[in-house]
């Protein structure tokens, strides 16, 4: 059978038409009058009327102008008033045969129509919401950068940080990383670090006030420096996951736990700090250091042994089921330090290959 054309779809509307009006079935005959109409319009498109005046002129009527002209007649003999009394009946009987169904159909699509909207606003709303407490995640920690640097700044300019406003410091720090987010938490490290907040300054030996190296810094102290922050057991288990930790000094700091899953790591200094349990599965350990010296006889933090920054013994980071599966950008120093002294039962899978950087 061939692809129905546009003329012979015109014509089996019209002839629907016809038998659901034969039928006494009104809403349908309506339909189908409807369906004519439009493909009527359709098929003659704009030019419709001009179409039909040509055909006039010509005296040529096409089959599809012929189910137009009985459609309108038809329509005309519907427009007497017995007819359409019947029709309004006909319509009438329906309507009171069908009403529970018609009401049970309204109801329902009222009720779909009230779900729809819920859902619309939800998502909305769930949007607001997570706009909100992005801005509010961000004046925390605008009026914790701004809170700190009033606090440890004195009138001149120069560092003064007072046992008291390191504690009250490290409180703020504690108080604040509750309420945030991984992306925020990243930042405000990012702001300690580079401010050499968290790196142990020297101090001088009677009022503890950090030295100045005669070039406008201060000066880094690593045997027995004191930073203005220690994060100690702050960051224990926290989602550090997929944020931007460039240049970030640990300091030592415990870190066990912590998820650095495609954390950008490019410089951190993980020197002595507790990695035992941490997650950097596909981080990027670019320059990163996990001891300190040459590597030769490094040892792990915390083996009882003096410390030594030249040969790293006590200096390096503990790996106790630290996992490192698809960790990028490692040097062979530090994977050498990983093979031998990570333990547990997440052992390393790291890439091989040469390196042409060293560890800071």
């Amino acid at each position: 059978m061939g692809v129905l054309t546009a003329q012979h779809r015109l014509l089996l509307a019209a002839l629907a038409t016809a038998a659901m009006t034969l039928l006494q079935w009104p809403l349908a005959a309506a339909a189908c009058a409807v369906a004519t109409m439009v493909q009527a319009w359709l098929l003659a498109g704009d030019d419709l009327w001009a179409g039909l005046r040509r055909r006039m002129v010509s005296l040529r009527l096409p089959l599809w102008l012929v189910a137009v002209l009985f459609v309108l007649a038809l329509l005309a003999l519907l427009s007497s008033n017995t007819v359409v009394r019947s029709w309004g009946d006909a319509a009438l009987k329906q309507l009171n045969a069908h009403e529970t169904l018609l009401s049970d159909l309204s109801q329902l699509a009222i009720a779909l129509l009230a779900l729809v909207v819920t859902l619309r606003q939800f998502s909305i709303e769930r949007v607001i919401i997570k706009e909100l407490n992005l801005i509010t995640q961000a004046q925390l920690v605008d009026n914790f950068i701004q809170g700190v640097s009033e606090m440890i700044s004195d009138g001149d300019g120069f560092l003064e940080d007072w046992p008291l406003e390191r504690m009250l410091a490290e409180g703020r720090l504690s108080a604040m990383f509750g309420a945030v987010d991984a992306a925020a938490r990243a930042r405000v490290l990012r702001f300690l670090s580079h401010a050499n907040l968290l790196a142990p300054l020297q101090r001088d030996q009677r009022v503890g006030r950090p030295m100045l190296d005669g070039k406008g810094l201060y000066v880094i102290d690593r045997l027995n420096g004191i930073p203005v922050v220690q994060l100690r057991q702050l960051l224990v288990g926290a989602d550090l996951a997929n944020t931007d930790l460039v240049g970030v000094d640990f300091n030592g700091a415990d870190l066990s736990g912590v998820d650095f899953r495609g954390a950008n790591l490019r410089g951190v200094n993980f020197a002595g700090a507790n990695l035992s349990g941490a997650n950097l599965d596909g981080a990027n350990l670019d320059g990163v250091s996990l001891f300190w010296g040459s590597g030769e006889a490094v040892t792990p933090a915390g083996s009882g042994e003096p410390l030594d920054l030249e040969l790293g013994r006590g200096t390096g980071a503990i790996l106790h089921r630290t996992r490192f599966s698809g960790a990028k950008h490692l040097s062979p120093l530090n994977r050498s330090y990983v093979n031998r002294w990570s333990s547990g039962e997440f052992q390393p899978a790291l890439p091989r290959g040469p390196r042409s950087s060293a560890p800071a």
